[in-house]
């Protein structure tokens, strides 16, 4: 039986709360709704359907890996969403996913074969950065991997945008 995560283990990205009057969220169905600047945005987790808008948000995010005249790989994201661990999340506003991150799960030998969550590729549109997208896809996944059993959760990030997750 893996050990039961606490809230000290998964804070290692910081846990902070939506200030009120600026935004609002609401926890629904396995959704996060945040309410921001009169815009309503919703957090869920991917489906098969999303394959070309989340490739969409990752190539305005990491323009150097992508390849000129690449498609996105949808013939492996079913087997990607089938994998138990991996876990996308996107972020939405209407019909357009303006947001993406990954939670990829790992079985460590350590620990009595406990695991730990690492979160990677979080990007979001660059005309919805600055509400709040990223923090709550973060929250999201913090979520799920505690929900997975993990006892720790890192997040994986560039050294140049360290110090905005650090005061999430």
């Amino acid at each position: 039986m893996p050990p039961t995560a606490n809230t000290s283990d998964t804070a290692l990205l910081g846990r902070g709360s939506v200030s009120a009057g600026s935004s609002n969220s609401l926890v629904r169905n396995n959704c996060i709704f945040l309410e921001h600047k009169h815009t309503v945005m919703n957090c869920r987790s991917a489906r098969i359907e999303d394959c070309e808008g989340i490739y969409r948000v990752y190539l305005e995010a990491f323009p150097s890996t992508a390849v000129m005249g690449f498609k996105p790989p949808c013939d492996k994201w079913s087997e990607m969403l089938n994998n138990e661990h991996i876990h996308y999340v996107v972020a939405e506003r209407g019909d357009e996913i303006i947001g993406a991150a990954s939670l990829i799960v790992i079985d460590k030998l350590l620990r009595g074969g406990s695991k730990i969550g690492l979160i990677e590729d979080v990007a979001v549109l660059k005309r919805a950065s600055g509400e709040g997208v990223g923090k709550e896809m973060i929250r999201m996944l913090q979520d799920v991997s505690v929900e997975k059993g993990c006892y720790k959760t890192i997040l994986n990030c560039p050294e140049e945008v360290k110090r905005f997750y650090e005061k999430t």
